[in-house]
């Protein structure tokens, strides 16, 4: 039991350094009302492959805190 809190701890310290990583879309655009269906926003290269990283360590940090929770 002590490897899955470890692990937990790991991947959640990873997930913040992915999240932090990426670059904020925003210009502006959320409150005020403007016009974000007219953005071309594509990722490239490190971009997209730190964000589709972050989505695989979202997926496995659900899945560990999911058999935690079961362990328990």
């Amino acid at each position: 039991m002590n490897w899955l809190f470890t692990a937990i701890a790991i991947v959640s310290t990873l997930l913040i350094v992915l999240v932090l990583l990426q670059k904020a879309n925003t210009d502006g655009a959320g409150l005020g009302g403007g016009d974000s269906i007219a953005m071309n926003n594509k990722k490239r290269g490190f971009e997209k492959k730190i964000f589709n990283f972050t989505i695989f360590i979202v997926v496995g940090f659900i899945v560990l805190n999911l058999i935690a929770t079961v362990a328990r």
